[in-house]
């Protein structure tokens, strides 16, 4: 393959084709680089802060409060993989773009069809969970990386005193594709991470 209109090289030189994703392009470690260093909130935070960081959040606070499940953490790390290839997109222009939906969801089946098969007939109750992870996450981050805290975010997960320092890239990148092995091999023998391997990050 090479590049058309429709196509992206990603970081190991793989030509990516954006309207036809096969499954045999998505490679953990282009995912991984890429979200390390896409911004979050279209780079309008106090520093950079970026959506692998963001991702393992998410996965984070799911576990805080008590899931078990690894299947629902690792769909919260996985949540916004979509975004290594179609950037991050805010949720106010995703609504502008017609036909950006569909899109999103096409990728995120390749993907996880690629490094997660594990995932597919996830329901949809766990899924929102992870919604609701990405809510508490949000508003954390307004909070401590925004101008002001963000309003009208309900719905959320006790968080206490959790709060978010930005990571450098190559910090997030690694902890991102540490989490996402440890969990896809607690996928696949069904048993719970253990709770030294979720020091605070």
């Amino acid at each position: 393959m090479s590049l058309t209109k429709s196509t992206i090289q990603t970081r190991s030189g793989i030509y990516l084709d954006l309207k036809n994703p096969r499954k045999e392009d998505v490679l953990l470690s282009d995912i991984s680089h890429a979200l390390a260093r896409v911004n979050r909130f279209n780079g309008h935070t106090k520093k950079a802060y970026s959506v692998a960081q963001h991702s393992i959040l998410v996965s984070h606070i799911l576990w805080l409060n008590g899931e078990g499940d690894p299947k629902v953490l690792l769909a919260g790390l996985l949540h916004d993989a979509a975004e290594a290839y179609l950037g991050d997109v805010s949720s106010p222009l995703k609504r502008l773009i017609q036909g950006y939906e569909p899109l999103e969801r096409r990728m995120m089946d390749i993907i996880i069809q690629a490094l997660s098969p594990c995932l597919q007939g996830l329901s949809e109750d766990k899924w929102g969970l992870v919604k609701k992870a990405d809510r508490t996450i949000l508003y954390i981050e307004s909070k401590y990386l925004m101008e002001k805290p963000f309003d009208g975010i309900s719905d959320t997960f006790p968080f206490g005193n959790f709060c978010v320092v930005a990571a450098d890239a190559e910090e997030a990148q690694e902890e991102f594709e540490t989490r996402f092995l440890e969990l896809l091999e607690d996928c696949m023998a069904e048993t719970s991470t253990p709770k030294e391997k979720w020091s605070c990050y």
